[in-house]
């Protein structure tokens, strides 16, 4: 698409723009640039090579065009692209995507009478509609209860977690046991590889598949046992569509019993906790952020939805790529994923991987547009708030430097731009109903 043609004294320019943010420019330098250019790349060219008889750099120009032709030539064709870009650049800025973006030229045709023609290519930014903020509903997201159920429950897990775990030799395995399984595909593509290794499950229809209950319950310790792994009858359509299935040998590695230690004041002073009332408190008050943090997180997820479904844009394809591998190294760095992947069939991968770019253009999009909200609804970012963002992220992953690096105030960036963007939406929206 040929955005336009500009010219001034220097350069006459013809820009068009191609998917995936790639500016094409058709460049026309004068005669004059392209004289200063070579005076240039004579006195450059002077500076590097030594003469018999003058002091470096102070050589004639006709000595130096005959003896180095062919340098002169090479330098003279990169001043006349770098001084022909930043003419074209001051006739119409038409901004380079980052500091690391390659910018690719040709050079056509170069001469003292003629002048010079040549062309460039680079990515540049996207191109953001104004966000109509005010277009947004919000649909009313519920909040989970937390009561006496969710509060037994959470409390059974910490029991669990610091439980004393004795092995049943003497049965087979009953509803509501504990067993420690190994999981392995019998498909002919992968066959062999381990989808689980010696991982706890506890046998109940809340916590176990049904084929995987169904397949162990009445079985002992040793069995190995085939089956066909496979969703619930009562699983969601969308969780029907996404399983396949599969067939997968189980291997009973042990049948365990915990021995669980009483909630009372005492276990909760090996929590660090006055008494059992307070880690009562403590964990109602945890289960109720949580609650109003996944509330939190459904609202903003409409606001992603709304920004990205209704706002397509042509992104560049580094940005994305770049996203996709890192997304990509992230998910294969984790053992028991890496496990899970290598177990994929080529068509699980592909989706895996399709969903995966899909994600990352999500990503990508979602950085622009929000930049955008943010810009054209003068809404403020400190440098500290960046910084802050940043620090927090590194010490969740543990690193302690000094320094922080440019890929995490980068991340952080990107965090703190969404999430002023979700925030002035929702907030659009709740006080339009209001």
């Amino acid at each position: 698409m040929v955005e336009n043609i500009i010219e001034n004294e220097n350069v006459t320019v013809k820009i068009d723009r191609e998917p995936n943010c790639i500016i094409k420019m058709e460049v026309t330098a004068s005669p004059d640039l392209v004289k200063k250019a070579r005076k240039k790349a004579v006195k450059t060219i002077a500076k590097d090579v030594d003469i018999p008889g003058f002091r470096k750099g102070k050589a004639p120009a006709d000595i130096l065009e005959k003896k180095y032709p062919e340098h002169i030539d090479e330098r003279w064709q990169k001043v006349i692209a770098d001084d022909a870009f930043l003419a074209a650049q001051k006739a119409k800025h038409t901004p380079v995507l980052n500091n690391n973006t390659q910018i690719i030229f040709n050079m056509k045709s170069h001469s003292l009478n003629d002048g010079a023609e040549m062309s460039f290519s680079f990515e540049t930014d996207p191109v953001i509609p104004t966000i109509e903020a005010e277009k947004f509903k919000l649909k009313e997201v519920k909040r989970k209860k937390v009561g006496k159920k969710e509060l037994d429950e959470y409390l059974k897990q910490v029991q669990l977690m610091y439980a004393e775990w004795n092995e049943v030799t003497d049965r087979a395995v009953k509803e509501k046991d504990y067993v420690i399984l190994d999981i392995e595909s019998l498909e002919d593509e992968d066959k062999g590889a381990k989808i689980f290794s010696d991982t706890r499950f506890e046998v109940t229809k809340k916590n176990m598949a049904d084929w995987m209950r169904e397949l162990v319950i009445g079985q002992k310790t040793g069995a190995e046992l085939e089956g066909v792994s496979k969703p619930d009858t009562d699983a969601s359509a969308k969780e029907k569509k996404e399983a396949s299935d599969k067939k997968v040998k189980v291997t009973i590695k042990k049948i365990e019993e915990p021995k669980t230690m009483e909630l009372n004041d005492d276990f909760a002073r090996g929590l660090n906790f006055p008494s059992f009332e307070e880690l009562k408190t403590y964990a109602e008050k945890m289960l109720n952020d949580k609650a109003d943090q996944a509330k939190d997180d459904q609202e903003k997820q409409q606001v992603n939805k709304f920004l990205i479904e209704n706002h397509d844009i042509d992104l560049p394809k580094s940005l994305v790529d770049a996203e996709f591998n890192h997304r990509k190294k992230q998910s294969l760095d984790n053992p028991a994923f890496k496990s899970k992947y290598d177990a994929m069939s080529t068509e699980e991968k592909k989706a895996f991987e399709d969903q995966l770019r899909q994600e990352s253009k999500e990503s990508v999009g979602l950085f622009f547009i929000s930049r955008k909200v943010c810009e054209d609804a003068k809404i403020p970012l400190e440098y500290e708030e960046v910084e802050k963002e940043a620090r927090a992220l590194m010490l969740q992953a543990g690193m302690a430097k000094a320094e922080i690096p440019q890929e995490v105030k980068a991340l952080s960036l990107s965090r703190i731009l969404l999430r002023k963007a979700q925030e002035y939406i929702l907030e659009t929206a709740k006080n339009k109903k209001a």
